[in-house]
């Protein structure tokens, strides 16, 4: 038998249209999934890039991600009818960088992020 739905999940949910699951990975899932994402970014993606849409369909950590009951069992609760990924994207951060010009002022420089 599952758990109840907290009140603040399902406000989250109606709310937000989306909802966080702390504690649900460990921090070494964590750690995984981030070099996976960078792995997906790598191999898969525009060189440079910092997005790529489509992660499960070549990203088996992902995939699994996506059928991980941890995961799937508190959104069931909240789309009884299914539940559905409508996207799995990943997009790590874009650091900015700042160069000072010639006459002081100091000016945005986009690079990508490597962590």
């Amino acid at each position: 038998m599952s758990e109840p739905l907290s009140p603040r999940l399902a406000a989250d949910y109606e709310r937000d249209g989306f909802v966080i699951l702390p504690g649900v990975l460990s921090a070494e899932e964590c750690d995984n999934l981030k070099a996976e994402a960078r792995h997906v970014l790598d191999t898969h993606a525009q060189p440079g890039a910092s997005v790529h849409v489509h992660v499960a369909a070549v990203s088996p950590p992902f995939r699994a991600l996506a059928e991980d009951p941890r995961i799937v069992r508190p959104l069931a609760r909240l789309m009884p009818h299914g539940v559905m990924f409508l996207s799995d994207d990943i997009a790590l951060p874009v650091l900015r960088a700042w160069s000072s010009r010639a006459d002081g002022d100091e000016v945005p420089r986009a690079g990508n992020s490597t962590s």
